[in-house]
């Protein structure tokens, strides 16, 4: 799974509730299943994934939840104790409406690679208040 952040969506916005919205790319792809969609995501609900994702990594295990206010995505990252994670994803798209969902499992170093990716992603591009 993929995830391109190009911009805010309402760059001039001062209410916090507009501005906060990045247009983003979306994509799945695994033997037999390709898909991909544009999507608006909040930072702050990706602010909050990362909090979680964070702190699961910390403990060395944990629950971390992602979903998007207009059901773009879902994502459900499990991390055990064993260093392995079982991540469930659901990617829709609205027109033609569509949904792929897909579980998969992956281990500690790549979470601690998403996790990379993704504060990365929102130093980039802020919460706004």
């Amino acid at each position: 799974m993929r995830i391109d952040v190009f911009h805010y969506e309402r760059p001039a916005s001062t209410d916090p509730d507009d501005a906060n919205w990045i247009v983003c790319e979306v994509s799945v792809s695994a033997p037999g299943v390709r898909a991909k969609t544009q999507a608006s995501l909040r930072t702050f609900e990706l602010a909050e994934f990362e909090r979680g994702l964070r702190a699961a990594l910390t403990a060395q295990e944990g629950d971390a939840h992602f979903e998007s206010l207009e059901e773009w995505l879902e994502l459900n990252v499990n991390l055990r104790k064993t260093g392995r994670a079982r991540v469930r994803a659901t990617l829709k798209t609205h027109a033609p409406a569509v949904a792929c969902s897909l579980t998969f499992d992956c281990d500690q170093a790549a979470l601690c690679l998403a996790l990379e990716q993704l504060t990365a992603a929102l130093a980039a591009f802020p919460v706004r208040r």
